[in-house]
């Protein structure tokens, strides 16, 4: 198979990529099925006017509607089904041209997922782009109607060889429409396509791969089932290193297309970048620290928000991702690197702590509201001090206002001396400077990423 290789000076190549939860309104309904023998003529004229959800039960044979007064129902009788689906119209022919060195795209999935995002920016990676159209596969005729753009696609008869088995038929036509999606996003006038016939193919529906945890996980699932298939079709294509990283979890090795991370923002860190995230990612895992055994050229992040009611992710995409600090072979480093960090995050909370003990005050009563330290022994020693008419103050006061003095004093020198400690110990520049330095120089050069972005329009 012939390989394009990436531009000189830029051996990696990232793509970002943000992915919402589907959560679609549900509700229980009847199951009906049509009778048999039913022709187009004997239909009701009012057939393709949507009706109202009726209710009742059914037996074998006829259907006999009315209320539901029984106690138990048979449960293989009932299904969830989504009460509507969303439908995403195409938009005027007027507006659907594409202009000279305008990137055609495809349109938003009614899935709510970032699988039509993705396609256009892996066709934009030369590399990327040659695998996935799989020379070396070629179809006898790609015709599937002419609204296959539209995602509605009407394929013609075919002879089905039943040498094959039905995971290599799955397999080819989910190469085959692979590559229907790059020529057509290769040499297309139109400004969008739709990925809906891939979505509707049986190849799509009736696959479930394995390392797939999330059915609906479309973007994970594509990558998948294309590479199962363009394995299974070239077998010594290694995809490892290529299009592909393997990730050592705890001494486990395994292949990894997509790496995810959480954006966790919080008041004390503000300036997130991808780099925070990836390390939480990697190197807080319940299981041990995970490091990149083989990292691929073309590196896919997905990150996602840990505040459902952000309106933006909140995190800062470096031009230049160094991606050695992940690597397995510079563990040793990345490990030391990360014991100062917790360090000084330790010492920094206990300065911290400190000074919120020294700053402020709570009375030891049911609701009561801290004060500021320091603004209360400024209102108690105004009560100690000398009277306004001259008259001497007793000893027992001016003891008590020297010592509010003293406490005053020991205080802010305290505060003093704590604030400026919290800065210099760990401040967000050293923090960034920390995670976005390269562990080592040389190996840095050949694993650098380059980052492109791509924007939800």
């Amino acid at each position: 198979m012939a390989t394009v290789e990436p531009r000189p000076g830029h051996p990696h190549a990232l793509a970002s990529i943000l992915l919402s939860r589907r959560v679609p309104a549900m509700r229980l309904c009847r199951v009906s099925r049509a009778r048999p023998g039913l022709g187009q003529h004997g239909a009701d004229k009012r057939s393709g006017i949507e009706a109202p959800q009726e209710s009742g039960v059914v037996g074998n044979m006829n259907a006999a509607f009315g209320p539901a007064n029984r106690a138990h129902y048979d449960p293989s009788q009932w299904a969830i089904v989504p009460t509507a689906t969303e439908v995403i119209a195409d938009a005027y022919p007027s507006q659907r041209q594409r202009e000279n060195g305008q990137p055609a795209i495809l349109k938003p999935s009614p899935n709510f997922n970032y699988l039509p995002a993705l396609i256009p920016i892996l066709h934009s990676i030369p590399q990327f782009r040659n695998a996935l159209l799989s020379p070396g596969v070629v179809d006898t005729d790609y015709w599937v109607g002419q609204d296959w753009w539209k995602g509605v696609a009407s394929p013609s008869a075919r002879i089905i060889d039943e040498t094959k088995g039905l995971a290599e038929t799955h397999g080819l036509d989910i190469l085959y429409e692979t590559q229907r999606l790059m020529a057509f996003l290769d040499n297309t006038d139109r400004i969008y396509g739709s990925i809906d016939a891939l979505l509707d193919m049986d190849a799509w529906k009736e696959s479930h791969p394995p390392g797939l945890e999330d059915s609906d996980d479309d973007l994970l699932k594509f990558l998948l089932l294309w590479s199962f298939a363009f394995q299974a079709q070239v077998p010594n294509a290694n995809l490892n290193g290529a299009l592909r990283s393997v990730v050592d979890v705890a001494g486990q090795q395994a292949e990894n297309f997509v790496l995810n991370g959480n954006v966790m923002r919080t008041s004390s860190w503000q300036n997130l970048s991808v780099y925070d995230a990836l390390d939480d990612a990697l190197f807080s895992g319940s299981s041990g620290t995970a490091h990149l055994a083989d990292i691929s050229n073309v590196l896919i992040l997905r990150l996602t928000s840990s505040r459902t009611d952000a309106s933006d992710l909140g995190c800062r995409v470096p031009a230049t991702l160094y991606a050695d600090r992940y690597m397995e072979r510079n563990k040793h480093v990345i490990d030391e690197m990360n014991s100062d960090i917790k360090q000084f995050e330790t010492k920094l909370d206990s300065i911290s702590s400190q000074v919120q003990r020294l700053k402020y005050h709570t009375p030891n009563k049911q609701g009561a509201k801290r004060v500021e330290s320091l603004k209360l022994l400024e209102t108690s020693m105004k009560a100690y001090q000398p009277p306004a008419d001259d008259s001497e103050s007793t000893p027992e006061d001016v003891a008590v206002l020297a010592q509010l003095r003293d406490l005053h004093e020991n205080i802010e020198r305290k505060l003093g001396s704590k604030l400026p400690q919290r800065p210099f110990l760990f401040s967000t520049d050293q923090r960034s400077s920390r995670r976005t330095s390269p562990a080592d120089s040389d190996y840095a050069r050949q694993h650098s990423c380059t980052l492109q972005t791509h924007r939800k329009r």
